[in-house]
This record gives C-alpha cells, sequence and structure tokens, in this order.
C-alpha cells in the first residue's frame, strides 16, 4: 500500500467525523495527514488515535451508515500501516475487534 493509500483512508476518516460532528478527532486526522514522515509515524502509533475512550477510533459516528463505513476504514488503515511496519499490538488487537463485531453485526 503507497502513502498515497493512506492518505486517502485517512482522509474519508477525516470527512466522516467532521459530518458527524467529530471536529476535533477530524483535526487530528489532518494534522496527521500533513505531517513530516517523523511526526507522521509518532502520530499513526499513538494511543490519540489507538486508544480507548477519547481517541480518534472511538469517536461517537452517529449515522449508521458513516459508522459502519469508518469502523471498516478502522481496519484498512490497520492494514495499511502494518502494510508499511506501522502497525502496534494495539491497532492490530482494535482491527480484528473491528472485524469481528462488523461479521456479528451485519445489519449495523
Amino acid at each position: 500500500m503507497s502513502a498515497g493509500t493512506i492518505d486517502s483512508l485517512v482522509s474519508e476518516m477525516e470527512q466522516i467525523l467532521v459530518r458527524n460532528g467529530q471536529e476535533f478527532h477530524a483535526e487530528y486526522l489532518a494534522t496527521m495527514r500533513r505531517a513530516e514522515s517523523h511526526q507522521f509515524e509518532e502520530m499513526a502509533r499513538s494511543l490519540d488515535l489507538w486508544g480507548g475512550t477519547g481517541s480518534v477510533i472511538d469517536s461517537p459516528v452517529s449515522d449508521l451508515e458513516d459508522s459502519r463505513r469508518f469502523l471498516e476504514l478502522v481496519i484498512d488503515l490497520n492494514e495499511a500501516l502494518e502494510h508499511i511496519g506501522l502497525d502496534t499490538p494495539r491497532s492490530r488487537q482494535v482491527a480484528l475487534l473491528t472485524e469481528d463485531w462488523l461479521i456479528q453485526n451485519p445489519s449495523r
């Protein structure tokens, strides 16, 4: 996966968050997209992104279609980061749990 792919994933996540009133977390993603290599790596591995309550991936997305798409993008982002060696145990765990949840809840 290329840097362009990661940028595209992060950009779509950012747009979903903006549409759902989560500008604070959308700004984190915007900053990550603009970041130089070293800062991008830190942000891509950060608990601010992958942590629990209060993290970007835990942002409440009220629209059901947007919510499902956001969760799919979380999985895709981890895969893209894994491809370039920037995944973490936490990002892998989140992606696996998210994938399991989507499989168990196909209509949500």
